[in-house]
């Protein structure tokens, strides 16, 4: 029985157009017979999809995928600081976008649509992406590690990761070795007897980062090789760095972190190894793209003694600048990267021994700067290495030149 209904539910609707159809066609055209013509209940209508060119899956709704702070074209359709809404809305998003919504619907799911901006200069494009990471994510951004934003040599990067990183430093004519208690303890104290005139060193460093997404616990374990003036030379484990790193805000033009370092006397402050007192380093990384290929790291932090000498240590206000720029890619993850780095630190507080009548001297609102470049070549997002350099522009300084090695294996 039910195959018979079926049949007639089917049929009846056929008999009619054919009926109707042939009526037509009769009062037409006598004598030619138009095919019966069957229709049936098939739901909406579904325009095909047209396939890509190429026949590759295409990112149809990345509104940051691509410009950086400057980049190549700013069209007067992309709103400014107080213009909200789709800025592709003429169909022509200069961002890579294929949509005129351009991902700013519902932006994160079960949240109602939030409201957008783009900036039309780099200072408002800035803004609006701190005000995007809070309210409205890209749907579309990936976060992910890779060497551009992250190829400074003496800048933390922002964005915590699994590596384990070596690292040689090489640090020629260093001065006044126990200001601030920073280097050495202090000369005469816990340091080395002698008033001292010269330092050269060689630190190797073994750095292991774990974590996950936004959060990271570091441990840096560094061995020291020193030979001064007129302490003679000395060698073994340095003060060990504990620490942790938290990523706050996370777009694809800015990455936002901050970081805590806890440095563990292990030591001995008698033969310059260490400083014989703990110390704390609260600080802000930062990465920014300025443009496609190029990135600028800044790191701001602030150096703090505990249970030092007293009135021979001083905080230490420390930051550290990094301009990353893409020289040569071979391949999608194999690159060339080159740095111009800055480092400046400033003494807010403390004393230093001076090399000649061996007095104490007020180290207060001394500044050391060095600058100086780097090359780090990438083999994938797994493996990199490469070397910088650093040279001292002020009269007194650490290091006058310090010259960095690195590899990092990142898992």
């Amino acid at each position: 029985m039910i195959p018979i209904l079926r049949s007639l539910r089917l049929g009846i609707p056929a008999i009619l157009a054919g009926l109707c159809f042939g009526d037509r066609a009769s009062a037409q055209a006598p004598g030619k017979v138009e095919p019966a013509v069957f229709i049936a209940p098939l739901g909406p209508v579904v325009a095909a999809a047209s396939p890509d060119p190429a026949g590759a899956i295409r990112q149809v709704g990345c509104r940051d995928c691509d410009g950086g702070l400057f980049p190549a074209q700013l069209t007067a359709a992309k709103p400014g600081l107080f213009g909200y809404g789709h800025h592709c809305a003429d169909g022509n998003c200069n961002l890579g976008c294929t949509d005129a919504g351009c991902g700013e619907g519902n932006c994160v799911a079960g949240r109602a649509p939030c409201d957008t901006c783009e900036g039309t200069g780099p200072f408002s494009r800035l803004l609006c992406q701190v005000h995007k990471a809070l309210v409205c994510p890209d749907p579309c951004y990936e976060p992910k590690w890779t060497l551009p934003p992250n190829a400074s040599f003496f800048v933390n990067g922002a964005r915590p990761v699994s590596m384990t990183r070596f690292r040689w430093d090489a640090g020629r004519r260093l001065t006044t070795p126990d200001r601030s208690e920073v280097f050495w303890a202090q000369i005469g104290g816990k340091g080395p007897s002698r008033p001292e005139t010269r330092v050269d060193y060689d630190e190797l460093n073994m750095y292991l980062e774990t974590g996950a997404d936004r959060f990271s616990f570091f441990i840096n374990t560094p061995y020291r090789s020193l030979e001064s003036d007129r302490n003679g030379g000395a060698g073994g484990f340095a003060d060990l760095t504990l620490g942790t790193k938290t990523l706050l805000l996370d777009t694809e033009l800015l990455q936002f972190s901050f970081q805590m370092s806890t440095i563990v006397p292990v030591g001995v402050p008698s033969r310059g190894t260490g400083t014989g007192h703990v110390s704390v380093e609260p600080a802000i990384l930062t990465a920014v793209k300025l443009f496609p290929e190029t990135y600028m790291q800044n790191e701001v932090a602030y150096w703090i003694p505990i249970s030092a000498s007293s009135g021979a240590s001083g905080g230490v206000f420390r930051q550290a600048h990094s301009l990353n720029h893409t020289l040569m890619r071979f391949t999608p993850d194999m690159l060339l990267v080159g740095t111009f780095e800055l480092q400046g630190w400033s003494f807010t507080a403390g004393k230093f021994t001076d090399p000649i009548t061996g007095q104490l001297r007020s180290g207060n609102n001394t500044n050391y700067l060095t600058i100086g470049p780097g090359l780090r070549f990438g083999i994938s997002d797994k493996l990199d290495f490469g070397f910088g350099m650093q040279f001292a522009v002020t009269n007194s300084h650490f290091a006058e030149q310090l010259y960095r090695s690195e590899l990092r294996w990142r898992f």
